[in-house]
């Protein structure tokens, strides 16, 4: 069984509860960040913000290899992400922190929790 961490804004090893919680079920985890260009398309995003989010996914996937693990980037939409990694690994289940942002991402984030893995 593996288990996913799905990276969001959340980009960071230290103090990051379903990281800690997914390690510590003893099982594989895989760490995943999805570019999604529709978000990128939204107003409330930038180029600069995407310049920063790049640097930290440099900077995130370095902390992961010291902890013997590795960020696997992704793109399109978070759903097709997942069903392209259970097709080639046994997921149980998606660890992340709940997240407080705009109607799109609490939009996305309620397809994500509906659709079966």
């Amino acid at each position: 069984m593996t288990t996913v961490v799905w990276f969001k804004r959340d980009l960071r090893t230290r103090d990051h509860a379903p990281l800690v919680a997914a390690a510590n079920l003893g099982e594989p985890v895989i760490a995943l960040y999805v570019i999604e260009d529709d978000y990128w398309q939204q107003p409330d995003t930038s180029g600069r913000q995407w310049c920063f989010i790049q640097d930290s996914l440099d900077d995130l996937d370095k902390q992961l290899r010291k902890a013997g693990n590795q960020l696997v980037v992704l793109r399109g939409s978070v759903i097709a992400a997942l069903s392209e990694l259970k097709a080639s690994h046994a997921i149980e289940r998606v660890f992340c922190h709940q997240e407080t942002g705009g109607q799109w991402t609490f939009e996305r984030d309620k397809a994500v929790m509906t659709k079966r893995l």
